[in-house]
């Protein structure tokens, strides 16, 4: 969780007589007046300390006693891992990564010498302002569009496409871009006719959220150049990151398929990931498993809870109305070739 956030905490007595009393702790100490079932942790920012690469955090130890004519029980003590960030904006959170030059984590003789420290958005885009750490699944965006509203999760209304030269009426900005005064600003565009893209075959376009380069993705750059800055859905300072950039955090070079054994033992990976309803990256940087936005006219929220699809700036070139994402379940973490027409999460890089 994060400073600015408040947790709730229930205890739960089972079997015997009902509970009459509750006392909670954090690290040891009883907190004044913190006597019901229920307990609201915000922790602040008092008592942080760097890691190791700059991530300002604490760990508090909550646990509760509870008690009845019976006696006291005191629940199993938890830690909570809080992480210094700003609400309403995008915060720094610092994790290892293979450095550019490698092409697998074999590279190096010695593993320390080939990492380096990257860094990325502490939430996804769109849980910037949400304070229960729970509940940060952030919005959902087509690829290659910018943030216009569109990719609000919970959006009912959306635009039948594809969005075509015909139909736009010439109203585009310099990209390309749907603008203001189209019916499809600001909608989630539906495609029933298999495009792929939320655009018709007139106004493909590969570089809205990269550099567009026509080679197989295994040469594309690991910090490609956008073309088109105006359609970045991220903040200033920040963009969606390649598919390297991806695959660095794991074994490097052009490797983003890895199983959960190998991801949660992180042997020849530069960071541990383990699974909890998506993965936590070296117990520093979450990545939720946020679902996904089905583009059919039934507009479905899917897989919810069980999978984080997360788009990358790479696009895939043998084959048209393609990009790459991530896909993550508890089994693993794979590439995937995806519609553009879908709706994923976007986790943002710093540039």
């Amino acid at each position: 969780m994060f400073t600015y956030q408040t947790m709730k905490l229930t205890a739960v007595k089972t079997g015997g007589s009902p509970a009459t009393g509750y006392q909670w702790y954090v690290d040891g100490i009883a907190l004044p007046g913190e006597t019901n079932a229920d307990f609201y942790y915000s922790p602040g920012t008092t008592g942080l300390t760097a890691d190791a690469l700059g991530n300002m955090k604490k760990t508090p130890k909550i646990k509760c006693d509870i008690s009845n004519a019976c006696g006291t029980v005191t629940s199993n003590e938890y830690e909570v891992t809080v992480v210094l960030a700003t609400l309403g904006q995008l915060s720094p959170i610092y994790v290892n990564a293979w450095s550019e030059a490698a092409t697998n984590a074999n590279d190096f003789t010695d593993k320390t010498t080939g990492l380096v420290r990257t860094t990325y958005a502490h939430v996804n885009l769109g849980a910037e302002y949400e304070l229960d750490p729970c509940e940060m699944l952030g919005d959902l965006y087509q690829w290659g569009r910018k943030k216009d509203g569109h990719q609000e999760r919970y959006k009912t209304t959306v635009y039948t496409g594809p969005v075509d030269a015909d139909d736009l009426g010439g109203v585009t900005d310099v990209n390309g871009q749907v603008v203001s005064g189209h019916g499809a600003y600001g909608l989630f565009i539906t495609n029933s006719s298999a495009n792929h893209d939320w655009r018709s075959n007139a106004t493909y376009k590969d570089d809205l959220w990269g550099d567009g380069v026509s080679f197989p993705y295994l040469e594309q750059p690991y910090n490609p150049t956008w073309r088109h800055p105006a359609n970045n859905p991220c903040p200033t300072g920040w963009k969606v990151p390649s598919q390297k950039q991806w695959s660095a955090m794991m074994a490097g070079g052009n490797n983003l398929a890895v199983s959960n054994s190998d991801l949660e033992s992180g042997d020849g990976l530069a960071n541990v990931w383990s699974w909890k309803r998506g993965y936590v990256v070296s117990n520093i940087l979450y990545f939720p498993a946020a679902g996904m936005k089905w583009f059919t006219l039934n507009y479905e929220l899917i897989q919810v809870g069980s999978t984080g699809v997360y788009w990358t700036s790479t696009i895939f070139t043998g084959f048209t109305k393609i990009s790459y994402a991530v896909i993550m379940n508890n089994s693993r973490v794979n590439q995937g070739n995806l519609d553009r027409e879908y709706g994923n999460s976007v986790r943002c890089i710093a540039e």
